[in-house]
């Protein structure tokens, strides 16, 4: 059969795959992408450019003007059926034949699974050799690693070289979040005003194309699927920028096509223009809600000081009665953050009771006592400030007891970023080590949310946002969505809170449905017989007063790979606020998985009242405590309460 198709337009990625027996043979591999470059473009092999380039995942691609750009494709598969060397089947099917999630995950047909890159999972994506002190059977040895360069995609480039991504999954049926750490793109690639991002959730069929859009440095820049599920199964690799020439890799020729590589740097670091904050990890018991749902093994980021630009440190005063809420951190843009994180983690770390299970799983790993602190989106040198060891870098995390200075630059107003341990993301990151970092606008002052306060707060989940040159004010709200949790009843580790089956007829829910939901923090179940007399949710009640300008920054901090969406009720907003009245309202936002953020602009309604704000997925995330209330503050009198709005 011969198939003849007319590229009328430069469509990018084009997803293709077999149409006959997909639900056999799509998971098998039998899927691709054509991609439509610019007319008269030329495509050549990235090792010798005087050789075609028709198929492969990376290429240069040349351009009738005589720039060129690089092209890296990502390939994206999962239940993929494999084997091991013995012939044992990775995750099968509870029965033969039956129809549960099995087998496992790949990118470009590989993987590199963190199960076979045995010790501290500080190293686990790691190509050097390293040596660090462990106990074992209650003594102290000394213990050398070295994995090696992982079997994914490793593509290649020079700094500051222009980069085209290109996105396509072909199977199965998840949702995954793609990043690529230290990168960063336009959303529409072909719109320069649209918001940066660095992670992008995939479903089947879906394909992307985007620039990378900031200059980069040397180093080796950890792309991935940030699920743990994802990055467990191996679904990780690097792209590496050489800092000198080698010999299979010539550079490109006039190597720029409209992107700003070539023209916008980081400037130096000015301590005057630098924001400094000092964090302690450590482990704390996170009640969700108190007095029965509690997570005993919690693992928080606690703020200890700050520094404005060019001050000296503040101590944080911390809450009598020992409340917690995640990190949450606020800079402007054009300013320099410091971060010293000092790691003060608990010893004799391990998987907890009942832990949330991922395919092809290993409860008997070690659990790192190392601590780091990732941020996205914003610019820093990947071999100093990435926060994970990856690849050649060298060591970016804090070993027990120690500190570690972060530098990142906040070029532009970027809104909420996600901040996340990125160490051991089987066992930090959903004990709570996960939080945020808002970049305000260049004119933006942070003031503590209390009418007429004049007090600046540049942390916490909730602030006033002042703005000097409009004099204009907005109340800003940071929501973290978690899942992946592990609770415990009344904190007594013999009874977990039990998850949610995908069928009543299963006994066990599915991996990626495995454990409880939160919002910072804080969780409240629906059903039951305290559903029946609560008055006041354990999540958090957001007040603001009717009419004001809110700014509520969506953080997407989750540990497994089910898409989450959210709402606000009695309440739309810009799809794109970057397009101003041109843009289509929405009442509710979706595709969430891990690193997601969004910025939900709106006018607080003109009626006092309480409004919900929640997940839109019922059955897994809405039941499970994934809503709380936004009161609207008005003209009321002592002693009212606010009316519950039910509207959706």
């Amino acid at each position: 059969m011969i198939y003849r198709w007319w590229c009328d337009d430069e469509f990018g990625t084009i997803f293709f795959h077999d149409h006959l027996f997909a639900n056999y043979r799509q998971k098998h591999g039998l899927f691709g992408a054509l991609i439509v470059e610019p007319k008269g473009a030329a495509f050549v092999d990235p090792a010798d450019h005087s050789l075609p380039a028709v198929a492969g995942a990376a290429a240069v691609i040349k351009l009738p003007d005589g720039t060129a750009y690089r092209e890296f494709c990502f390939g994206i598969a999962d239940f993929v059926p494999l084997f091991n060397r013995r012939g044992q089947p990775l995750n099968p099917p509870a029965t033969p034949g039956g129809h549960g999630d099995a087998g496992v995950m790949a990118v470009n047909y590989r993987c590199e699974p963190i199960p076979e890159r045995k010790g501290d999972p500080a190293f686990w994506f790691s190509s050097l050799r390293h040596r660090y002190t462990t106990k074992e059977g209650g003594k102290t040895v000394q213990v050398a690693v070295e994995h090696g360069d992982p079997a994914t995609s490793i593509f290649e480039t020079y700094p500051r070289e222009p980069i085209r991504l290109r996105v396509v999954q072909g199977s199965h049926e998840e949702s995954h979040s793609f990043s690529i750490n230290g990168l960063r793109w336009r959303r529409f690639r072909q719109d320069p005003k649209s918001p940066l991002r660095n992670q992008q959730t995939t479903g089947i069929a879906e394909a992307f194309t985007f620039d990378v859009d900031q200059p980069y440095g040397p180093g080796d820049y950890l792309w991935r699927l940030g699920a743990a599920d994802d990055l467990w199964l191996g679904c990780w690799g690097l792209v590496r920028s050489h800092k000198h020439d080698v010999p299979h890799l010539p550079h490109l020729p006039k190597p720029t096509h409209g992107s700003s590589l070539g023209t916008v740097t980081m400037p130096p670091p000015n301590p005057k223009r630098t924001r400094r904050f000092r964090i302690i990890a450590e482990g704390r018991s996170i009640a969700y809600r108190e007095p029965d749902l509690i997570d005993p093994f919690g693992l928080v980021y606690r703020l200890e000081k700050v520094a404005e630009p060019g001050g000296k440190w503040e101590a944080i005063p911390q809450p009598v009665d020992g409340s917690l809420e995640p990190l949450v951190l606020r800079c402007r843009a054009g300013e320099w953050i410091s971060v010293e994180l000092v790691n003060k983690l608990p010893d004799g770390l391990s998987p907890e009771p009942f832990a949330p299970t991922v395919p092809v799983d290993d409860q008997g790993r070690m659990v790192s006592r190392h601590v780091s602190l990732h941020a996205d989106l914003v610019q820093y040198d990947i071999r100093e400030s990435d926060g994970v060891t990856a690849g050649r870098n060298p060591v970016q995390t804090a070993a027990p007891g120690k500190s570690i200075t972060y530098t990142w630059y906040a070029d532009q107003e970027l809104g909420p970023v996600l901040l996340q341990d990125m160490v051991d993301f089987r066992n930090h990151r959903h004990h709570g080590l996960v939080g945020a970092l808002i970049v305000e606008a260049v004119d933006a002052t942070a003031l503590e949310a209390k009418a007429g306060s004049a007090d600046e707060r540049w942390y916490g989940a909730r602030a006033t946002i002042k703005h000097s040159h409009s004099g204009e004010t907005e109340e800003e709200i940071v929501v973290l969505l978690q899942d992946g949790l592990r609770l415990y009843l009344n904190g007594n580790t013999a009874f977990p809170i039990p998850d949610i089956p995908a069928d009543p007829a299963e006994l066990e829910s599915e991996h990626e449905d495995q454990g409880s939901k939160g919002l910072n923090y804080r969780s409240e179940p629906v059903g039951g017989p305290r559903w029946l007399k609560v008055k006041q949710p354990a999540t958090p009640t957001w007040t603001v007063p009717q009419g004001a300008r809110v700014l509520l920054r969506l953080i997407t901090a989750a540990d497994k790979p089910r898409g989450h969406s959210f709402t606000v009720h009695g309440h739309t907003w810009p799809a794109w606020s970057h397009m101003g009245t041109a843009s289509p309202r929405v009442g509710s936002v979706s595709s969430l998985t891990t690193g997601e953020v969004d910025t939900l602009r709106f006018i607080a309604a003109s009626e006092p009242a309480d409004y919900a704000y929640r997940s839109g997925v019922y059955h897994w995330s809405l039941s499970q405590g994934m809503w709380g209330i936004l009161r609207i503050a008005g003209a009321i009198r002592k002693g009212d309460a606010p009316r519950l709005r039910n509207r959706h």
